[in-house]
């Protein structure tokens, strides 16, 4: 113990001519030298702060690393019904935003979702628990992914909740507007199910023309009719047999009408719909070609759907604007175009088309598919119609106006109309009502909150560059009037190599390089696996700090006291 003992000098002469320990380090309380303080703390992945639903992404990617799928599908479903349907059809903006694309290429979020939710929804079978009921009722008007999504979080809540739904089945667009070889039927059909067997009551076949009729029923309503209604073109030629919208040819062929032979197809417009339109008139023995009348890259439709429709064997004509749909006796038999350049951007950003004097063309076709966006269709309750002049009863949530218990969300507020933003609106929603009936409307997705990890902010020294997986397809000669699924999925192995890639930005992964590289031995290791520094030794070097890959930790000023 006396290697232990405080050394003090009484006076100058007593001190060592130059730098030198006379005692042993643990007496040395050297930490009174420190002016910066490093600590521990958690930050938010870019791949969270850019999920629409609000899926812990990161969090899931650690489990699914240690093969625990389980735990993985529960956490995304914590807030998102549908990971078997975003694994699918989710344009993953977490990917877009994934720091890992800066360094080679974006980690395959959606693929590994998908798998996940396939390889856990396999081998679990238990019931959701079922939750301490409230009393209170709600009504939700829509069964989309907003509608349901809603549903979903109320009954987990404790919430009595009936879902009231016009068509003969649930899913809105999930069903209705996104073709099998996309999203094939049984998986949604699986995903609706878990969502219903938390007592959910449902009236299919059943359009709410007056939501007042329904109020003894329920103490709040949730209103998410989406945008049911195609908009037009207003060129000649367009109304009469053998000119069809997006939503009603999709809708068609969905619900599993027959569909008569088409021929030449044109589909007109450059959205999601017209790709899914041209490609699965494609598959019903059609030719189809599309017509848009800005460049490839205005195109709003997903660029590798594009793509994929491409190498399927459509056609896309591009700069290219349809001014009449030519008829004989009756009879589709022409479209007339002209052709465009660009001009100054718009309100929305992109350039404005401009017709070239002297370019018209005709174009063969039998049948004209319009896909031209899409609008609210004619329902009694309207957001424009909910006033909010009186603070006490009406305000304004996250997810959009509510007045008296009403509220409203999914396309109907949100202008960027996805499935994981539908999603996201219909869980923000279930929250707000939570909280209107007396509940704590505690968000399972308040994590979204915080610092966001930059890609400059990483030590990319500890990352060995990776090849992202590659994601199977059915081969082009199977797709051919076929609408089984396109994507394959992937092997567990292929998912614990990709997963692999994940940087875990801002989240501390037990490496051990704060430890490994502190100078002064401060940094203590629990048994849980989680690291505490030691403050009376440390002296602020922030080399833990710096060597973090992940910057998973902060150094700040010292705050003397």
């Amino acid at each position: 113990m006396s290697e232990l003992k405080k050394i003090i000098f009484k006076s100058e002469a007593e001190m060592p001519s130059s730098p030198v320990s006379r005692a042993g380090t643990l007496a040395n309380l050297t930490g009174s030298w420190r002016y910066l303080r490093p600590r521990y703390e958690e930050k938010l992945s870019p791949c969270i702060a850019a999920c629409p639903a609000g899926e812990r992404v990161e969090a899931w990617l650690r489990l699914l690393e240690d093969e625990r799928y389980a735990e993985a599908w529960h956490l995304i479903k914590s807030v998102n019904p549908f990971p078997r349907v975003c694994g699918r059809v989710c344009f993953h903006p977490c990917e877009t935003e994934c720091n890992r694309g800066q360094y080679d290429r974006p980690i395959a979020i959606h693929a590994l979702e998908r798998f996940v939710a396939d390889r856990a929804r396999a081998d679990d079978k238990g019931r959701p628990p079922s939750a301490r009921k409230t009393g209170k009722s709600v009504g939700i008007v829509g069964s989309g992914p907003a509608g349901l999504t809603c549903a979903y979080h109320l009954a987990r809540r404790g919430h009595s909740v009936t879902v009231y739904e016009a068509e003969a089945e649930l899913g809105g667009m999930l069903r209705y507007g996104i073709p099998a070889y996309r999203l094939p039927k049984a998986v949604l059909d699986e995903e609706i199910e878990d969502i219903i067997m938390l007592g959910i009551d449902v009236h299919t076949n059943t359009r709410v023309e007056d939501i007042e009729s329904l109020r003894r029923r329920h103490a709040a309503f949730f209103v998410a009719t989406g945008f049911g209604e195609s908009n037009r073109l207003q060129i000649p030629g367009e109304e009469g047999e053998g000119v069809l919208t997006a939503l009603e040819f999709l809708r068609n062929t969905n619900s599993g009408c027959s569909v008569e032979p088409m021929g030449r197809v044109v589909v007109i417009g450059g959205g999601n719909a017209a790709i899914d339109a041209a490609r699965t008139a494609l598959r019903l023995g059609g030719h189809p070609t599309v017509l848009y009348r800005r460049s490839r890259a205005e195109m709003p439709a997903y660029a590798p759907e594009v793509e994929e429709a491409e190498r399927e064997g459509v056609s896309v004509h591009f700069l290219t604007q349809p001014v009449e749909i030519v008829r004989e006796s009756g009879r589709v038999v022409l479209v007339e175009c002209v052709l465009n350049r660009l001009g100054e951007p718009d309100a929305t950003g992109r350039k404005q088309p401009i017709a070239i004097p002297g370019s018209s063309s005709l174009i063969e076709a039998d049948t004209v598919i319009i896909a031209a966006g899409e609008r609210p269709g004619e329902y009694p309750l309207q957001i424009g119609s909910i006033p909010d002049s009186k603070a006490e009863e009406s305000g304004q949530s996250k997810h959009g106006k509510f007045r008296n218990g009403i509220f409203v969300g999914g396309d109907l507020t949100e202008p960027r109309r996805t499935v994981a933003h539908a999603i996201g609106s219909g869980r923000r929603a279930a929250m707000q009502i939570d909280k209107f009936l007396g509940g704590s409307g505690e968000d399972p997705a308040s994590y979204l909150d915080g610092d966001v990890v930059r890609f400059e902010s990483l030590n990319l020294d500890y990352f060995p560059h990776k090849p992202r997986v590659r994601l199977p397809m059915l081969p082009l000669r199977e797709r051919e009037k076929n609408f089984g699924e396109i994507g394959l999925g992937i092997s567990p192995q292929s998912a614990a190599e990709e997963a692999d890639r994940c940087f875990h930005c801002g989240v501390c992964v037990a490496c051990d390089n704060c430890s490994v590289f502190c100078p002064d031995i401060v940094v203590r290791k629990s048994s849980d696996g989680t690291y505490s520094i030691d403050y009376d030794y440390c002296k602020g070097c922030g080399i833990c700090v710096h060597e973090c890959p992940r910057n998973a930790m902060s150094i700040d000023e010292e705050i003397r006291t």
